[in-house]
């Protein structure tokens, strides 16, 4: 699967990186104008020497 991520343009339209605690406002004000809101994720520190991109989660939106 995160193969496929990486290669492929998985559909994804836009994505808006807010912080955690405006996203419920931005996601309600998205959503009263028509958007279709989903959380797609979150931004964390990477540890030192780790990976910059983890995907985790995607069966289940497949």
């Amino acid at each position: 699967m995160e193969e496929i991520a990486h290669t492929f343009n998985c559909g994804i339209g836009m994505v808006v990186i807010v912080a955690a605690d405006h996203a419920a406002e931005v996601s309600k004000s998205l959503s009263a104008d028509g958007e279709t809101v989903w959380t797609i994720g979150q931004v964390i520190p990477c540890r030192e020497g780790a990976a910059r991109v983890h995907l985790s989660g995607m069966e289940k939106s497949w």
